[in-house]
């Protein structure tokens, strides 16, 4: 990858100014982009350096250092984009450069979003339960297989709403999921993303637009006088007596049958 600059030579305008304009080469690519707000004369320009020249002191000030600041912003920028694109193992396009090219937000370089999701996992099993940490990992590979089956390429910067829209068709008409289920995969996507920006993993906040829409499920539970009944009958097949006194011991306490399976 390479950055350099130029004058625009087709465009000088009347008091003899010339756009500044960038070149980005890639793997065969090309890519110019004009850079705003920055004119110069052609004396005033370092074909060498590709930066402005002091003027004269007999010249009006030319903005050379505000301007020459732009340029080296720019090319930084280029070159972490490029360092991001490395470490993320991201195929370039001229369409992805353009598009990070474009956001203001400050590019990330260090932080994978699956490797961060595997992190956010394990730093909770000290203070979530089993049955959280469960929920955690069936979300992630839901994740994997969202990309797997689709190749959309899910990173901090990525999960937008368009993110959203193609993992809801994923879920919904590959998988069959349901509202309910659905709603929890995109909750959890919530914490996560939430977790990671308080730890500057990324600056995207585009997750916060993600809506949860559940549907109501009837409920259905045993009166008292229901359990009891069943409490108090005699089963004469002694799985079956088990099962009933499991099943009430479960009523009466109110544990989840996974908290029960761990009784001894």
């Amino acid at each position: 990858m390479q950055v350099s600059f130029s004058l625009r030579q087709d465009k000088i305008d009347k008091q003899g100014l010339m756009p500044i304009r960038a070149l980005i080469t890639f793997q065969g690519v090309k890519i110019r982009r004009v850079i705003k707000n920055t004119k110069t004369k052609p004396k005033h320009w370092n074909k060498k350096a590709q930066r402005l020249k002091a003027p004269l002191k007999s010249e009006v000030y030319n903005y050379h250092i505000e301007y020459n600041k732009i340029l080296d912003e720019f090319e930084d920028k280029v070159k972490k984009i490029f360092r991001y694109i490395l470490l993320n193992n991201i195929t370039p396009t001229k369409e992805f450069i353009l598009e990070k090219l474009e956001k203001e937000e400050e590019i990330n370089l260090f932080h994978d979003f699956f490797i961060s999701f595997q992190e956010f996992i394990d730093k909770s099993k000290n203070t979530k339960a089993e049955r959280t940490i469960k929920s955690y990992v069936t979300t992630i590979n839901f994740i994997k297989d969202f990309t797997k089956e689709t190749g959309f390429e899910v990173r901090f910067d990525t999960l937008d709403y368009n993110f959203y829209e193609k993992f809801q068709d994923y879920a919904f008409e590959i998988r069959e999921t349901k509202n309910n289920y659905f709603g929890k995969l995109i909750t959890i996507i919530k914490t996560f993303m939430t977790w990671s920006f308080e730890r500057d993993y990324h600056k995207n906040l585009d997750y916060k637009k993600f809506k949860v829409k559940e549907d109501d499920i009837e409920v259905i539970y045993l009166t008292m006088d229901e359990l009891l009944s069943l409490y108090n009958y005699s089963f004469k097949n002694e799985r079956l007596k088990r099962t009933k006194d499991f099943y009430c011991f479960g009523c009466f306490t109110g544990l989840r049958f996974s908290d029960l399976k761990l009784l001894k």
